[in-house]
C-alpha cells in the first residue's frame, strides 16, 4: 500500500467537484462508489457544504463546547490524500472501506467529516479521503504534523498484517527506527566523510553521495537528509568544535548557505520551531 498526501485545499467545494467527478468534466464515470463519516447525508453535493457550514461555524463550535476561541486561522481546512494498492492487488470495497477508516483513526481523524472516493481510472485500486480538519463538534483544527510518517507506519502494519511486504524499503526503514541503537550510531556516514575529506567542498561533496544537503538551519549549520529530517552534523563528530566545523564548510559555499526552511518548502515541507534545533522540517502534507 503506498499513502499519499496531497496539497491541503481551502475549498471543499473544489475538492468535491474534482474527487467526485472526472478530470475537467462534469461525468463522473470514474467514481466507483462513495461513503461518508460524520457527515448525515449520502449526497456528495450536500456533504462539501456541510463541511463547509462546520468551517464557517469553528468560533460558535469552540464557545459552545467551551474550547478557546481564536488562535491562527486554519487557510486550508480540506485535508486529502490517496491510499493505493499494488496493481496484483484486488481488496473488496469492505477492504478498502476498513483500511479507509484505520487511517483516519491512525491520523487521529476518525471523528472529522470525511467523504471516501473510490476511483477506477487507474490500473491500480486506490481511494481518496478528503477531510474537514475542523472537528464538527468542538470546530477545533486537527493538527497534521508528522501525518505522512504516520500514515507510512500505517502502510508498513497493514502490509504486515496481509503477509506481504510489497515495499520493502519502506520496511527497512522502519526497523532501522525501531531499533534500540543509538540514534548517532544510524549515522557513521557523517564521521566517515569528515575523516575521509581534505576540504569543506570534498565534505559537502561526500555527504551529497549520501543524500545529505547542507544548510542554514537558523543561525547553525545543519544536514538535510533524503527524509526531510534536520540533523546536527556535531552530534556525530565528537571533538570538533563549531567553529572550526562552520570554517571548513564555509570553504563550500562562498556565496552563502542555502535555507533550510525555503530549501524544504519548495519540496514539500513546512517550517517548525523546535526547542532542541533552530529550525526542524517535517514532511508537510503533499
Amino acid at each position: 500500500m503506498v499513502p499519499f498526501i496531497t496539497k491541503g485545499g481551502a475549498s471543499f467545494e473544489r475538492a468535491w467537484r474534482y474527487f467526485c467527478h472526472d478530470k475537467r468534466a462534469s461525468t463522473s464515470e470514474r467514481v466507483e462508489w462513495i461513503e461518508f463519516r460524520n457527515l448525515m447525508t449520502d449526497d456528495p453535493a450536500r456533504a462539501w457544504r456541510m463541511m463547509e457550514y462546520t468551517r464557517q461555524s469553528a468560533e460558535r463550535l469552540k464557545a459552545r463546547a467551551g474550547k478557546r476561541r481564536g488562535g491562527k486561522r486554519v487557510t486550508h481546512p480540506c485535508f486529502s490524500y490517496s491510499l493505493s494498492w499494488h496493481p496484483d492487488e484486488r481488496p473488496s470495497r469492505e477492504e478498502m472501506v476498513s483500511a479507509a477508516e484505520d487511517s483516519l483513526k491512525r491520523l487521529g481523524l476518525e471523528e472529522h467529516q470525511a467523504m471516501i472516493v473510490c476511483h477506477t481510472d487507474e490500473p491500480h485500486a486506490h481511494v481518496h479521503l478528503v477531510v474537514n480538519r475542523h472537528h464538527p463538534l468542538t470546530g477545533m483544527a486537527a493538527t497534521l504534523s508528522h501525518s505522512k510518517r504516520k500514515l507510512s507506519r500505517f502502510a508498513s502494519k497493514y502490509e504486515r498484517r496481509q503477509g506481504t511486504i510489497r515495499c520493502p524499503r519502506r520496511e527497512e526503514n522502519r526497523r532501522m527506527l525501531s531499533s534500540n541503537r543509538r540514534k548517532s550510531d544510524r549515522r557513521p556516514e557523517i564521521g566517515e566523510a569528515w575523516a575521509a575529506s581534505a576540504d569543506g567542498p570534498e565534505f559537502v561533496d561526500r555527504l551529497m553521495r549520501h543524500g545529505y544537503t547542507v544548510a542554514d538551519g537558523g543561525g547553525r549549520i545543519v544536514l538535510v537528509d533524503p527524509d526531510g529530517e534536520i540533523v546536527n552534523p556535531l552530534r556525530h563528530l565528537p571533538g570538533v568544535r563549531a567553529k572550526d566545523f562552520r570554517q571548513v564548510i564555509e570553504e563550500a559555499f562562498s556565496d552563502g548557505l542555502p535555507s533550510a526552511a525555503s530549501l524544504l518548502k519548495s519540496n514539500g515541507f513546512y517550517y517548525k520551531k523546535n526547542s532542541h534545533l533552530n529550525s526542524v522540517m517535517e514532511r508537510k502534507v503533499t
